[in-house]
């Protein structure tokens, strides 16, 4: 009997592909074929086929089921556009989907995706396709789905079932077919801004070794406004993953782990175990996502001696007044806390800063200048905000009417990181030249920052000036000018306005009862859809 074809198609993020271990599909690939499905993955962000080239496959292919790794919002375009190609000439293939991307599930139902997955797929992808192909089940109790009913419209079925964490870890897979080992595992390499080398840690023991970048952990403690990443926070035992670990230091020559987990650190019991048994495996490794009011000089100790060179936190800002906003649930002393600790004990731990959230002001952007000072750090990543469906601050932006069109919105945000201005949403009361100027001189103040405190200040006073020239240049004369001027090249607030507007999570929820099922996935409201249960009429 011929057996049923599921392709993956995982599409380019962005400019350049992305070396990030693919595990998700991995494990979704195994889950097919203990179900007897005959599976391909085609990578296009690794492999930049053409959209000539990825049709030609699909014909050679004809699979039942084509599914989408949307792992990012900003990959919409690309998806709407191929979608639309791969249905003209393949209309009795199913469309799947799963990612971050599901959050604007009806607009992606708009254009020829026939089921949107909701969270982890682990449980739902299998029914589903029992369901279709098998007619075993009703799809609308399948937890986890958003699809078009002829009849009813879009049914949403809530939040997807996760399976327990042993069962999970059991999934992770011990070899990797259908990828390109030498792509995703290469040659250890640290990322410059970093700010260290390899020799600091013994290169004969590292030469000719690889390194992966991969999230075994998932889920993150808090929800943030802006982050469409709130999955729970449920981590593996620390047994589970110094194995895991070992398992591919043994088998594919990996001692640089890269750990790119949302919030790796979480319970202190957990991460102190973890840093003594991962010790034992002579790697090296960084934490690519934490939180600071998770650590403390003794955990951020023991992980520098266990081999860990880098742990990367979300500071966002060096105002309280913007964190508050934000729902970080942290303190800007918790912030300077994790910089000088990393700091004294060598770690790289370069600042991650977003400006430009709503109620940024020019006393919040001083702030960031004071903060990033006392950092201590000459590489930074000072990004504008970038409004992603998922997040409150998505719903923030369309009720307030910065956001017109969503599909217009989703195709200009596509292929942009948060570094590009020309998607910028600004919601703030400030000149969005301002901004900019703003931006430029906090990245100086952070690539000044080592200096004595006379050539540091006389280095900012000069690139104010040169900032003010351009403010003048481009903002015509008025009032404002003037403030701006002042507060670039000596660095003070002479108009003193709170533009604060409280806690854009708080602001929005009065309006959280008004919301369809898919709705609440899409404005980032994460309790109000996890609450939700059972099929429900959204269209």
């Amino acid at each position: 009997m011929t057996k049923n074809k599921f392709v993956f198609l995982l599409p380019p993020l962005r400019k350049k592909a992305d070396t990030f271990f693919p595990l998700g599909i991995l494990i979704l690939a195994k889950l097919l074929r203990d179900i007897k499905w005959d599976v391909e993955i085609i990578n296009i962000d690794q492999a930049r086929y053409s959209q000539k080239e990825v049709l030609a496959m699909l014909r050679e292919l004809q699979p039942n089921v084509i599914g989408w790794s949307a792992v990012t919002a900003t990959a919409y375009s690309y998806i709407k556009e191929m979608t639309l190609l791969i249905k003209k000439e393949q209309p009795n293939a199913l469309m799947f989907l799963g990612g971050n991307l599901c959050s604007v599930s009806d607009l992606l139902l708009n254009i020829g995706v026939d089921v949107v997955f909701v969270g982890e797929a682990e449980v739902s992808l299998p029914k589903v396709l029992k369901c279709i192909f098998d007619h075993d089940g009703i799809m609308s109790d399948i937890p986890g789905i958003i699809y078009r009913d002829e009849s009813k419209g879009i049914i949403c079925t809530g939040a997807s079932e996760r399976l327990p964490l042993k069962d999970r870890f059991s999934l992770l897979p011990r070899e990797f077919d259908g990828i390109d080992l030498d792509w995703y595992i290469p040659p250890i390499e640290i990322p410059d801004h970093y700010g260290i080398q390899l020799s600091d840690y013994d290169a004969h023991t590292y030469a000719g070794k690889r390194m992966i970048t991969i999230q075994i952990q998932r889920g993150c403690q808090a929800q943030c406004t802006f982050c469409h990443r709130n999955s729970k926070y449920s981590p593996f035992s620390v047994d589970d993953v110094v194995d895991y670990m070992m398992h591919l230091r043994d088998y594919y020559n990996v001692y640089y782990f890269r750990l790119a987990s949302e919030s790796f650190i979480g319970k202190r019991d957990w991460i102190l175990d973890f840093a003594e048994k991962v010790k034992l495996l002579n790697i090296v490794f960084d934490i690519g996502g934490a939180r600071v009011d998770m650590v403390d000089y003794e955990i951020l100790h023991s992980l520098k001696g266990a081999g860990c060179i880098a742990v990367v936190f979300g500071y966002e800002s060096g105002d309280q007044v913007v964190l508050d906003e934000m729902n970080k649930g942290i303190t800007v002393q918790e912030n300077l806390n994790a910089a000088l600790w990393t700091k004294e004990l060598g770690l790289g731990s370069p600042p991650q800063l977003i400006i430009g959230y709503p109620g940024e002001s020019i006393s919040s952007l001083l702030q960031n200048l004071k903060f990033v000072r006392v950092c201590r750090r000459k590489s930074i990543s000072c990004n504008m905000l970038q409004v992603l469906p998922g997040t409150p601050i998505y719903h923030y932006a369309i009720a307030m009417g910065y956001i017109y069109n969503e599909d217009d919105y989703m195709m200009a945000v596509s292929d942009k990181d948060a570094s590009d201005l020309s998607s910028f949403v600004n919601m703030t009361k400030l000149n969005l030249y301002y901004l900019q100027a703003m931006r430029f001189l906090i990245g100086k103040s952070a690539y000044y920052s080592n200096r004595a405190a006379l050539w540091y200040n006389v280095f900012i006073f000069l690139w104010g000036v040169v900032l003010a020239i351009y403010l003048l240049l481009k903002i015509p004369i008025s009032q404002h000018l003037i403030i701006y001027i002042v507060s670039i090249i000596f660095r003070i607030d002479i108009d003193v306005k709170n533009q604060s507007i409280g806690n854009i999570g708080n602001y929005m929820k009065n309006k959280y009862s008004t919301l369809k099922c898919f709705e609440l996935l899409k404005y980032g409201c994460v309790a109000e859809f996890n609450r939700y249960r059972g099929n429900r009429n959204d269209g």
